[in-house]
């Protein structure tokens, strides 16, 4: 069974926020998360490896969650057109 996953953040200037990543189906990816406050995509791929995606919007967010294929979609719209960086965790 997939499972929710919970990420605790730190924002500059806002402290730390609490994520929630849910379940996708994706040979490549586990899960995707979003905080609309701060514009980050979280995105925890097949290797257990999490990355964050910055100033991406809400609507990008929902057409990722509704792809036909969400690892295609995160490769042709959010990878490259957005900064991104590795989570440490």
């Amino acid at each position: 069974p997939r499972t929710m996953h919970r990420t605790v953040r730190r924002c500059p200037g806002q402290g730390e926020r609490t994520l929630i990543r849910a379940p996708v189906v994706s040979s490549h990816i586990r899960s995707v998360g979003y905080d609309a406050a701060s514009r980050t995509l979280e995105v925890e791929f097949g290797g257990g490896e999490i990355y964050h995606y910055h100033g991406v919007s809400e609507q990008e967010h929902h057409d990722l969650m509704h792809a036909h294929s969400i690892g295609k979609h995160l490769n042709l719209a959010i990878k490259g057109k957005h900064r991104h960086s590795k989570a440490h965790v």
